[in-house]
């Protein structure tokens, strides 16, 4: 995206206010754009995460929620591939349609309500004991990054020491802080890296004597599996699901109808 009108800092293209597909003038087109974590330096994503230590809050231990939102992944694949191949031997011949896609982000909301409700594998962790990595610290009240000294009530600039405060997975962290149904939406963003086998085939066509009679030029039986194979990390029903459908809002996944399999048989018969 070369530019936008000015003061225009973004355009929806799809999506919810916690996790949608923007264009964003400066980066590539399709970037997933919603909340984040709060950062040791809020300009930098790539810094430590800051670990609330205020005491006596709910959060204590624990990420704290950024108020800033930011672009948080690209929908884009690095590349697409994909393979062809029939091979036949005496009538019989079987076929295969492999496709890669090697990156390109995707916004799982589907796992981020699920954890906010306790119902997602991952909130299974409830109540396991956790020291958050990151740096001790808190926003004050003019939006800098400051934390308690020794004393746990002055305030001083800049981030803490590494956190060696020890929480837990709680309720009010699955429903604050680690789900994007309410809390950060970087948190489902994943990788939707991919191997699928397309189709699978098996055919065989009759011998010319055992059909010359019926006045046939060819005869031929093909069983078939569309989908049959899918290998991928992403922790969602598929990842080539899109909430948007084929238009240009990829890249989310809000409980979403799965991905389906199918089988056929295909008959082809060639007439003199």
């Amino acid at each position: 995206v070369v530019s936008l009108a000015t003061g225009v800092p973004k355009v929806l293209i799809a999506g919810f206010q916690n996790g949608e597909i923007d264009a964003i003038a400066g980066k590539a087109f399709g970037q997933i754009y919603g909340s984040v974590l709060q950062r040791s330096d809020p300009g930098d994503m790539n810094s430590p995460l800051l670990i609330n230590d205020s005491k006596g809050d709910p959060g204590y231990g624990m990420p704290i929620l950024s108020t800033s939102n930011a672009a948080i992944g690209d929908i884009n694949p690095k590349w697409n591939g994909s393979a062809i191949n029939t091979i036949t031997y005496k009538g019989i011949s079987l076929s295969a349609q492999l496709d890669i896609r090697e990156g390109g982000k995707i916004w799982d909301g589907t796992r981020g309500a699920m954890s906010y409700f306790g119902t997602s594998a991952e909130s299974a962790n409830r109540n396991q004991p956790v020291t958050f990595k990151g740096v001790a610290g808190h926003m004050d009240a003019n939006g800098n990054v400051v934390h308690y000294g020794p004393d746990g009530t002055t305030e001083i600039s800049k981030p803490g020491p590494e956190n060696t405060v020890a929480t837990t997975y709680s309720q009010y962290y699955w429903q604050n802080i680690g789900s994007s149904f309410v809390g950060p939406a970087e948190l489902s963003v994943e990788d939707g890296s991919y191997v699928r086998f397309r189709q699978i085939s098996l055919g065989y066509e009759l011998p010319k004597n055992l059909i010359q009679r019926a006045h046939f030029t060819n005869v031929s039986i093909t069983v078939f599996e569309n989908n049959p194979f899918l290998w991928t990390k992403y922790k969602g029903v598929d990842p080539e699901t899109s909430l948007a459908g084929p238009a240009n809002g990829q890249g989310l996944d809000y409980f979403n109808n799965p991905g389906t399999k199918s089988y056929g048989i295909r008959l082809n018969i060639g007439l003199k």
